[in-house]
């Protein structure tokens, strides 16, 4: 029942809560029960998904024909940002996917970063559908919302692309974090993949083994470019002078 500026403020206050448990998670013990990778695997897809309604929260504001002057960016710019925000989304699907065959010693959706992750998806969402009651089901399909309902005016538009900003600023620190973490677990052999997945010189009886080499450095490095992506995205949001 938020109006769109209190789904906007709550975008905020959930974005600057990942900030702090993010830190928090990547300075804390490598053996918490908070690293796993269905944890992980689901911050992942929750992001991908934040980018995707980004996206088109964006380019919808782009494409209106007379753009509010003064708050938001000039059209150029939210064209530009829109594209960072596909990026962006590509990248954190491409670190879901490196956790698709990978497991961890613990298991569940246990990090604490997940209900504020969770209350950015559905806010934006909201903002972004034209049903107040969406959910990322997909069974449950909403038509994206008209310009003239998603920003009636200068102040709204620049509700939304703040929203956008917090949010992709947050992503960012949480794939640094995310990365640090599973980092750590690998060292300590805590992440595991399938047997069947390794070479055939390898001659194990155990369902799963320690992650190898060229799997963690897959995962790393899909980390890095959806930190990267996701910094695009809010560096693209910030207002030129």
């Amino acid at each position: 029942a938020e109006s769109a500026a209190e789904l906007a403020g709550g975008v905020a206050v959930s974005a600057a809560r990942i900030r702090v448990i993010t830190r928090a998670l990547a300075r804390g013990d490598a053996w918490s029960p908070a690293m796993t990778a269905d944890s992980w695997r689901w911050t992942a897809t929750g992001a991908a998904v934040i980018c995707n309604v980004s996206e088109i929260m964006l380019t919808t504001l782009a494409r209106q024909h007379e753009p509010p002057a003064a708050t938001p960016p000039p059209s150029g710019q939210l064209l530009q940002a829109a594209d960072a925000a596909a990026a962006a989304c590509g990248r954190w699907l491409e670190v879901a996917a490196a956790w698709s065959e990978i497991t961890t010693d613990t298991r569940g959706l246990t990090s604490p970063v997940i209900p504020d992750t969770g209350d950015l998806v559905v806010r934006l969402g909201r903002l972004a559908f034209a049903d107040p009651g969406w959910t990322p089901d997909h069974r449950r399909t909403a038509p994206a919302r008209a310009i003239t309902d998603l920003a009636p005016d200068a102040t709204q538009a620049g509700n939304l692309v703040g929203a956008i900003h917090h949010a992709a600023d947050a992503l960012a620190c949480v794939a640094v974090a995310d990365s640090r973490m599973a980092g750590a677990a690998i060292r300590n052999r805590r992440v595991h993949v399938p047997t069947r997945t390794l070479p055939d010189t390898f001659n194990v009886r155990y369902r799963y083994w320690n992650i190898q080499h060229d799997d963690a450095a897959i995962l790393m490095r899909a980390y890095r470019a959806a930190a990267a992506a996701s910094s695009r995205l809010a560096v693209s949001l910030d207002r030129k002078s």
